[in-house]
């Protein structure tokens, strides 16, 4: 069947391609053209053609996402505009052939992997350059969006253009980097390298491989996709690297002892000095992962000038020393979560350059890859929350995410290894359950001999993970023979479980997900067509334990190629960063992290889900979604941030600083992956900076209460404004003097971790001098309450003013009864609109016009004439830096009883709450501030990791 099928399907995509408009129709009428031609050709062969259609429909209408980027020129030549045309790019082409051919993947998706790869080849130096150089750049993606696409892209075209030596630095575990090696084994040298003796190149012709038409010229692989396979010193003896040979591949994980090896390598074979014209690419896989050096974040209490006598970590060491060794050199790190190598300080020059290289700061250039629309990532799982700060609306999650509440009873949130586990929870029963429906809808829907999987993630400790398998394991036994016997009580009551799950959750999911999102493969199934495929699905899963002592090697997806592996994954930290879970439809996570990189790579969920996102799911606990959710804003606020200074022209080192030093007060990644920890320097230019958390119970309040009395009474009258109506009271052209004096009147929960009185005044200070934020407009808000409870709508007396207190849920009352702080949902105090209130008509308009720009730029299928009102970032930077904007807000909260089983309450407190809406400015200073360090130690710890210790 392959060739019919494979013959029409590139049939109708050269028709798609050459079509102005493509569409389902036109599509299938020249499907209706071309299949009795090729039938005739390939006699007795047949295929579905609503499946197929399916496939091609998926792939003609996907898109790839879009690219941007910010370099640094710096000692750089532009050269890959010259030179393309004398370059045979045999290796790309048939890396793309193999994508569309063999992979599926969709055109447009691997248009955008040549742009892509096009961008970065060109921001490394040509491999033809002579003397000596070093690009250093990093490539920031999405979890499970093809990132290894990308880069095996990346080492196709630069092998095609001349770079001799390729590293692959992949994972930190044997699963990983074969897993890795696989994928370029696949993809780039189409050979399977665990058949191979000898590295030579005859041995058995996979993937790309099997393209025909092209001649690749040969590439030496020291390292083969065998668990075993990493590279090893006998490689010696038997592979040389000179000018003008054949280049070398090496996929090696981030171990000390195969580093140690290349390093050894490396250093005989110039033994004079470094190695010279001989290109070197090094790719670092997770390059957030082990690769940085985390003692620049233990140096408390160090002198900066004694810096120099703190050798870096090991691997961070062996990374740089290798690097070192070549002349000519290229370091491309790849992650979906790149805080930690922003927070790399820029190199220093000090005196272990010498011996280890400069650290691994992307000063060269930073690539922003966006993902495809048919990728399901955190804004969709989780949806985002408004936020018109950043130009975000409030979006819906897809309806995949279970919650659940029974699991704490199993598995306690911080227990040890020494935990007996007892039984399972009931929604772990019914996770399972819902995993072999989901299998068996894929069967339906044509993917039986996919690869399905799902993921059991509730503690980092092997023993404990050990015994969840032992139990499972009869358990779907059980399953398995009830299915299979179809009688008895316990059939019908199992039978009766599946049912109603079907019913119930299945089949109104597979409704509202068809309105969410494009996927024609997603086809709605009745109870009868399910039915009969649960027991063959189910009699297929196997359960593993996926982390260092798995007896049986882990997951080996290429044994079942034909089949397709179906498996209940059960890890830790080895399903925590980048080893693919194929054809994940189920997971049971409960495992809890401060971090957004941690939280973020343990999301094996996000990825490509064609034909299935709807028979997905996510057991949760609420409070983790509720994280993620916060995550995914935080996410798209930091890519953003990443285009905006593209778009800016601004190099790696700005974008750096300003990530570094980014107000949010939030824990992004762990302390001790940044530098100088112990000492922090903010700037608040173009920020807004607001007060979030209250004493729930302090006298403080009442004394804020009366502070901002009198300090507005010193003000004098505001701006006249008709009394009938609940306007803010303004006052204009405020001196800088009594913002001093505000700040030190009004007491701040210390949690308030930037609204600090000090930081503030230091930085305000600080601009005075530059002749910036001189003269403040001050709104001290009143509004119509009418819509908060009875008890919060009373007005105030302030100074001489009468105030209508502003309403504010209590987030923290939904989840702490005895909580002691008033926290503002989603971290906001402000309305939205309030920023722009002391703009002339010229600054409204533009921050207008700009946010309506900036929206349909983002959203060119549903493009708006209009906007409401501006965002605050744009109202921010059209702000002139002399001016700024204090926000006073006099408010009531408690719990307002809209939600489900909530009883109203209004706290005897009123608070005072404020925000300040600063200016960009050219000219930001930055003001400094301490951490301590006992604090920095209880509030992040790390995660730990899966090598079977714990």
């Amino acid at each position: 069947m392959a060739k019919l099928y494979d013959s029409l399907y590139d049939a109708l995509l050269m028709f798609a391609a050459s079509s102005a408009k493509p569409t389902a129709k036109l599509i299938e009428e020249k499907y209706d053209q071309l299949l009795p031609i090729f039938s005739s050709m390939y006699e007795g062969e047949t295929v579905d053609k609503e499946k197929f259609l399916r496939k091609v429909l998926e792939s003609v209408n996907t898109d790839g996402g879009i690219i941007t980027s910010l370099s640094d020129q710096k000692e750089h030549e532009q050269w890959l505009s010259n030179e393309r045309a004398a370059i045979q790019w045999n290796y790309w082409e048939r890396y793309k052939q193999y994508l569309i051919k063999q992979e599926k993947f969709p055109l447009r998706v691997v248009d955008s992997i040549d742009d892509a790869t096009d961008t970065i080849l060109g921001l490394l130096e040509s491999p033809r350059r002579k003397g000596e150089w070093d690009r250093r750049g990093m490539v920031v993606g999405n979890i499970q969006s093809g990132k290894t696409s990308n880069y095996v892209g990346l080492i196709s075209k630069a092998v095609d253009a001349g770079y001799k030596v390729i590293i692959v630095l992949a994972g930190l575990n044997n699963d990983l980097r074969s897993q890795t090696q696989k994928r370029i084994d696949k993809g780039f040298l189409g050979r399977d390298t665990s058949k191979s003796k000898n590295h030579d190149q005859g041995s058995n012709v996979i993937g790309a491989g099997l393209i025909p038409g092209f001649k690749v010229p040969p590439v030496t692989a020291v390292t083969s996709s065998a668990s075993n396979g990493d590279y090893k010193k006998s490689v010696h003896s038997s592979i040389t690297i000179t000018p003008g040979g054949d280049p070398v591949i090496a996929v090696v994980k981030k171990n000390v002892t195969p580093l140690k090896n290349l390093l050894d390598w490396f250093t005989h074979v110039n033994a004079s000095g470094k190695i010279a014209n001989i290109p070197l690419l090094l790719i670092d896989d997770e390059a957030d992962n082990a690769s940085i050096d985390t003692k620049a974040g233990k140096k408390m209490g160090i002198d900066e000038s004694d810096w120099k006598e703190q050798d870096p970590t090991a691997i961070n060491g062996y990374i740089r020393r290798i690097l070192n060794c070549f002349t000519q050199s290229a370091y491309v790190g790849y992650t979906a979560t790149p805080f930690a190598n922003i927070f790399i300080y820029p190199n220093e020059g000090n005196e272990l350059d010498d011996e280890f290289g400069e650290d691994l700061y992307p000063r060269s250039f930073i690539v922003n890859l966006h993902a495809p629309s048919n990728y399901i990532g955190p804004e969709k799982v989780f949806g985002l929350d408004e936020d018109k700060a950043s130009n975000t609306e409030k979006t819906k999650p897809l309806p995949l995410i279970r919650t659940i509440t029974d699991y704490d009873l199993f598995f306690p949130e911080k227990h040890k290894s020494s935990l007996k586990v007892k039984g399972i929870p009931d929604s772990m029963k019914e996770a399972i359950c819902a995993f072999i429906l989901s299998c068996a809808v894929r069967d339906a829907r044509g993917q039986g001999t996919s690869h399905k999987s799902m993921l059991i993630h509730v503690t980092r400790f092997v023993e404990v993970q050990k015994q969840i398998v032992d139990i499972l394991n009869p358990l779907m036994k059980n399953i398995v023979n009830e299915l299979k016997m179809k009688t008895g009580p316990q059939y019908e009551q199992l039978i009766g479980v599946m049912k109603k799950l079907w019913n119930e959750d299945f089949l109104p999911t597979t409704k509202e997900v068809q309105k969410s999102i494009d996927d024609s493969g997603i086809t709605t199934l009745g109870w009868d067509d399910i039915e009969p495929l649960l027991y063959p699905n189910a009699s297929k899963i196997e359960v593993k334990a996926v982390n260092g002592k798995a007896a049986d090697g882990g997951l080996k997806y290429d044994e079942y190629a034909k089949t397709g592996l179906s498996v209940i994954a059960v890890g830790g930290d080895k399903l925590s960063r980048g080893l693919t879970l194929e054809g994940l439809t189920v997971s049971y996570y409960t495992r809890t992290s401060k971090m957004y990189d941690t939280l973020l790579q343990m999301g094996r969920w996000f990825g490509f889900r064609n034909g299935y996102a709807d028979v997905c799911r996510l057991y949760t606990s609420r409070v983790l979604a509720k994280w993620y959710r916060h995550i995914a804003l935080v996410n798209k606020e930091f890519r953003q941030e990443l285009d905006d200074m593209a778009a800016a022209g601004a190099t790696p080192e700005t974008y750096g600083l300003k990530v570094r030093t980014h107000p949010d007060g939030m824990i992004i990644t762990a302390l001790n992956k940044m530098r100088n920890s112990e000492t922090r320097k903010v700037t608040f230019a173009g920020h807004l900076i607001q007060t979030t958390k209250f004493y729930k119970d302090n006298p403080l309040n009442k004394e804020n209460i009366s502070g901002l009395s009198n300090w507005t009474s010193s003000l004098g009258n505001p701006v006249p404004h008709d009394g009938n109506t609940p306007e803010p009271f303004i006052w204009k052209h405020v001196a800088a003097d009594k913002i001093f004096n505000f700040l030190n009147v009004i007491k701040v929960h210390p949690e308030n971790t930037f609204a600090s009185a000090h930081l503030l005044s230091q930085y305000i200070e600080a601009q005075n001098r530059e002749g910036e934020l001189t003269d403040w407009t001050v709104a001290l808000i009143s509004v119509d309450n009418s819509r908060s409870p009875k008890e919060a709508q009373h007005p105030i007396t302030i100074g001489n003013l009468t105030v209508r207190p502003v309403w504010r849920t209590d987030a923290s009352a939904k989840e702490f009864d005895d909580s002691d702080v008033v926290v503002m949902n989603n971290n906001n105090l402000i309305t939205p609109k309030h920023q722009a209130i002391d703009l002339d008509e010229n600054q409204y308009n533009k921050a207008l016009k700009e946010t309506l720009e900036e929206y349909n730029e983002l959203h060119p299928k549903a493009k708006k004439e209009s906007i409401d009102e501006p965002s605050g970032r744009f109202v921010r930077m059209n702000r002139n830096k002399k001016n700024a904007l204090l926000l006073i807000y006099v408010l009531k909260s408690g719990i307002d009883g809209k939600e489900e089983g909530q009883v109203p309450t209004v706290y005897d407190d009123t608070y005072v709450g404020y925000a300040i809406s600063f200016p960009a400015s050219p000219t930001a200073k930055e003001v400094e501030y301490k951490v301590d360090e006992v604090y920095m130690e209880n509030s992040v710890k790390d995660e730990g990791n899966d090598d079977g210790t714990y």
